[in-house]
């Protein structure tokens, strides 16, 4: 049986990664001096909801995969996520240690152990694939408990924003910064999305203030 589609999510996945595309696209435009001004604040703008949203989207859609059995998670997700972070994490490397240097991280390429410490401290624009595939094995155990660790999870996250935890590694870091919105999806999906669609005004109006307050305390 199709599963029926609900267009704010498809719209809300496909904006936040079409967003993700611009930061990256700018960053390396930046390092040239060649990025847009309008490009430079889009991004900019944008920053309070653009990963948030796409984890909150992506625990969405995880919620049916979660509740399988372990055997089906492995295989038909994190198997997945293994293929193609280690597939692409090879990719770049012989592609930055053998054609081109990366202007935002140098070093990329230069030694065999990155391949073997990008596993657990990635240092790409591929972290969020690596984060997936946690998120998704932390969403399936601590389901029994989601609401304790729902609440330990916001408030680990909480402090990595506000910098009393600070992992040297920035994906360690966005992993525990983005979690709860991940986590939240994945567990109170269908909550959110019935919502959504009864409430869409009000709750539009309470994310639109949200949003403008971010952006005006990033400005």
């Amino acid at each position: 049986m199709a599963r029926e589609r609900i267009d704010w999510l498809d719209i809300a996945r496909g904006g936040s990664i079409l967003l993700v595309v611009c930061l990256h696209a700018t960053m390396y435009l930046s390092e040239a001096g060649l990025a847009s001004y309008a490009f430079t604040r889009l991004n900019t703008l944008f920053e309070p909801v653009r990963m948030p949203v796409f984890f909150t989207v992506s625990g969405i859609l995880a919620a049916r995969a979660i509740r399988d059995d372990w055997a089906g998670l492995l295989w038909r997700r994190i198997r997945v996520f293994v293929w193609l972070f280690g597939l692409w994490t090879l990719i770049r490397w012989l592609y930055y240690g053998q054609v081109q240097t990366n202007a935002i991280t140098p070093s990329e390429g230069t030694s065999y152990h990155e391949l073997l410490t990008g596993w657990v401290a990635p240092d790409s624009g591929l972290w969020f694939i690596w984060a997936l595939a946690l998120y998704f094995l932390a969403a399936k155990a601590l389901l029994p408990v989601q609401r304790p660790a729902l609440v330990l999870v916001l408030a680990l996250s909480a402090l990595t924003f506000g910098g009393l935890v600070q992992p040297e590694n920035f994906a360690q870091r966005n992993l525990l910064l983005y979690a709860p919105f991940f986590l939240a999806g994945a567990w109170y999906g269908p909550r959110i999305v019935e919502g959504l669609g009864r409430w869409p005004l009000r709750l539009g109006l309470v994310g639109a203030a949200g949003f403008a307050t971010a952006a005006a305390r990033g400005a």
